[in-house]
């Protein structure tokens, strides 16, 4: 999944519910590496994670458009 391309809403949807499932979901407005809180992750996969978060605001705001998974990941912390 890090290395597929973000090119479409629904691609990053996949994303973020990804993220999730990973335990690796981190504040959207924020930068990638606030996720490297109490986990080692390689640097191929942070820069891939980068990418991926630019590319997931290229197709919208993910507050609107993923707002539903959002909604159901803060419910569950």
């Amino acid at each position: 999944m890090f290395n597929k391309e973000i090119k479409t809403i629904e691609n990053a949807r996949e994303f973020i519910q990804f993220l999730i499932k990973k335990d690796l979901m981190f504040h959207l407005d924020d930068d990638v590496d606030n996720i490297l809180w109490d986990q080692e992750i390689d640097k191929k996969t942070i820069k891939l994670l980068h990418l991926r978060h630019q590319e997931i605001w290229t197709v919208g705001n993910p507050w609107e458009y993923a707002e539903d998974i959002i909604d159901v990941f803060l419910e569950g912390l």
